[in-house]
């Protein structure tokens, strides 16, 4: 892979960061290249060098996020637990609060966060299939979908309160809420 100049990384990240700044005042079909350009202070050509139109810039964003988290994903491949899993998520997201304030806010993509949250589906299944002998499968996806949209509702609410709790609570919640869940 080629390494990108200083003024190639320093163009991308303004185009992101000023994508990041319009989706949190409105929807992504109502944002224009137009606008993007002005406030990223670039004309259309540069913006059209790197991206095909605005939701392909949404994407790599995306991407990018959910790429980082797949790669802690793979780190912990060998742990019998998702609690590493968890933990790494939680700090990638904390790590990454600007774009992660509007890529789970209103105006983002519902189905990325959900996305991330089902990385850990198959290692959460595995792990729970052991421990919950009594459950189907059929009953464990349940399980799990109650497990993943109450994380993803948690998540929203300390994004919503602009992170106040540490990255460390939130996966303590997290994972003490699962871990009760399981012991019952």
């Amino acid at each position: 892979m080629e390494k990108m100049d200083r003024r190639t990384k320093y163009t991308l990240t303004t185009i992101k960061d000023s994508m990041l700044k319009l989706m949190e005042k409105k929807e992504i079909s109502k944002i224009t290249v137009t606008e993007l350009c002005n406030l990223a202070d670039i004309n259309r050509a540069t913006f059209y060098k790197y991206y095909v139109d605005i939701y392909d810039l949404i994407e790599k964003i995306e991407l990018e996020l959910y790429n980082d988290i797949k790669k802690s994903m793979d780190l912990i491949e060998n742990n019998e637990s998702i609690k590493p899993f968890i933990d790494s998520m939680i700090k990638i997201i904390y790590e990454n609060q600007n774009a992660c304030k509007v890529l789970f806010g209103p105006y983002g993509n519902k189905e990325f966060i959900r996305k991330i949250v089902y990385l850990g589906y198959i290692k959460s299944v595995t792990e729970w299939k052991n421990k919950l002998t009594t459950f189907s499968t059929n009953q464990i996806d349940y399980i799990f979908n109650f497990f993943a949209f109450g994380s993803i509702g948690i998540i929203e609410k300390w994004i919503d309160d602009k992170f106040k709790n540490s990255p460390e609570e939130i996966s303590k919640l997290i994972n003490d809420l699962c871990d009760n869940l399981l012991s019952n």
